[in-house]
């Protein structure tokens, strides 16, 4: 399963990626790909992939590359982003998935629009943090109560001390 990146983001009329070709070959199962819908600062639905095998039940978010200007005003206009929990039946609360993010933007702070933890509900369990150089592999908890494993370039990429 994967996400894109800052550097095969959707783009284009047809709005194709790098992944939409390795997808239809059947080499990846590519998701995270948005259409930002809804006027003003645009709109995103955040709608989990659900797998199921036993009593494990896993809900997988995934959220491309979107520029850090756009995304961090939608996340701080109420409304812009929207997450869809598993829906409750008779045999599976909502609560009983383990939910897992895969997510491709700024984090550190030193990108006035990175977007914070703080902008993810406390609901997630694990969150898998890209675009950031620096590896963070550990998962560490956030205040929010989530985990997010960062980790990093596989190649170090400029001289900065966290590569």
């Amino acid at each position: 399963f994967s996400i894109h990146g800052n550097h095969d983001d959707p783009a284009g009329e047809a709005n194709l990626s790098a992944m939409d070709i390795l997808a239809q070959a059947g080499l990846v199962n590519y998701f995270g790909k948005h259409g930002l819908g809804g006027g003003g600062a645009g709109r995103v639905d955040l709608k989990p992939v659900l797998m199921r095998k036993g009593l494990t039940k896993l809900a997988l978010y995934g959220l491309g590359y979107i520029r850090d200007n756009r995304l961090h005003q939608m996340f701080s206009v109420k409304g812009c982003v929207r997450w869809h929990r598993p829906a409750e039946t008779s045999d599976c609360a909502s609560s009983s998935w383990f939910n897992v993010m895969l997510i491709h933007q700024n984090r550190a702070a030193h990108s006035k629009n990175a977007i914070s933890d703080r902008y993810l509900p406390e609901w997630l369990d694990y969150v898998v943090w890209g675009h950031e150089h620096e590896c963070l592999i550990e998962p560490t908890e956030v205040p929010g109560g989530f985990h997010i494993s960062q980790p990093g370039s596989s190649v170090v990429t400029s001289l900065i001390e966290g590569e």
